[in-house]
Protein backbone atom coordinates (compact mmCIF):
# COMPACT_ATOMS: atom_id res chain seq x y z
CA UNK A 1 0.00 0.00 0.00
CA UNK A 2 1.45 3.34 -1.03
CA UNK A 3 1.34 6.45 1.12
CA UNK A 4 -1.25 8.00 -1.18
CA UNK A 5 -3.71 5.11 -1.00
CA UNK A 6 -4.57 5.98 2.59
CA UNK A 7 -5.66 9.46 1.49
CA UNK A 8 -7.58 8.25 -1.58
CA UNK A 9 -6.29 11.12 -3.70
CA UNK A 10 -7.18 10.92 -7.38
CA UNK A 11 -3.90 12.48 -8.51
CA UNK A 12 -1.05 12.28 -5.99
CA UNK A 13 1.05 14.77 -7.93
CA UNK A 14 -1.67 17.41 -7.46
CA UNK A 15 -1.48 17.00 -3.71
CA UNK A 16 2.31 17.29 -3.85
CA UNK A 17 2.20 20.47 -5.95
CA UNK A 18 -0.49 21.94 -3.70
CA UNK A 19 1.70 21.30 -0.68
CA UNK A 20 4.60 23.09 -2.31
CA UNK A 21 2.58 26.10 -3.39
CA UNK A 22 0.16 26.63 -0.51
CA UNK A 23 2.41 29.15 1.26
CA UNK A 24 4.04 30.77 -1.75
CA UNK A 25 2.51 34.10 -0.67
CA UNK A 26 4.62 33.98 2.50
CA UNK A 27 7.73 33.75 0.33
CA UNK A 28 6.65 36.86 -1.57
CA UNK A 29 6.02 38.75 1.67
CA UNK A 30 9.36 37.63 3.09
CA UNK A 31 11.31 38.47 -0.06
CA UNK A 32 9.80 41.82 -1.00
CA UNK A 33 8.25 43.15 2.20
CA UNK A 34 10.61 41.70 4.77
CA UNK A 35 10.39 44.40 7.45
CA UNK A 36 6.62 44.61 7.20
CA UNK A 37 6.28 40.83 7.22
CA UNK A 38 8.39 40.62 10.38
CA UNK A 39 6.04 43.14 12.01
CA UNK A 40 3.04 41.05 10.96
CA UNK A 41 4.60 37.93 12.46
CA UNK A 42 5.30 39.81 15.69
CA UNK A 43 1.75 41.19 15.75
CA UNK A 44 0.34 37.70 15.38
CA UNK A 45 2.58 36.35 18.11
CA UNK A 46 1.83 39.21 20.52
CA UNK A 47 -1.91 38.99 20.07
CA UNK A 48 -2.06 35.23 19.71
CA UNK A 49 -3.77 35.76 16.36
CA UNK A 50 -3.54 33.45 13.43
CA UNK A 51 -1.04 34.68 10.87
CA UNK A 52 -3.76 35.27 8.29
CA UNK A 53 -5.71 37.51 10.67
CA UNK A 54 -2.58 39.52 11.49
CA UNK A 55 -1.74 39.79 7.77
CA UNK A 56 -5.21 41.10 6.94
CA UNK A 57 -5.06 43.63 9.77
CA UNK A 58 -1.66 44.95 8.69
CA UNK A 59 -1.76 44.52 4.91
CA UNK A 60 -5.40 44.23 3.92
CA UNK A 61 -4.75 40.79 2.39
CA UNK A 62 -3.28 37.51 3.58
CA UNK A 63 -0.56 35.35 2.08
CA UNK A 64 -3.19 33.12 0.48
CA UNK A 65 -4.50 36.00 -1.61
CA UNK A 66 -0.99 37.00 -2.60
CA UNK A 67 -0.11 33.43 -3.53
CA UNK A 68 -3.30 33.04 -5.56
CA UNK A 69 -2.53 36.26 -7.43
CA UNK A 70 0.97 35.05 -8.25
CA UNK A 71 -0.13 31.59 -9.36
CA UNK A 72 -2.77 33.14 -11.64
CA UNK A 73 -0.07 35.33 -13.13
CA UNK A 74 2.05 32.22 -13.73
CA UNK A 75 -1.02 30.69 -15.40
Amino acid sequence: MSLYQGFKLPIPSSAYISGLLHDVGKLILYQFFNDLFKEVIALGADEGARSTKAEIEALGVDHGHIGAWLIQRWN
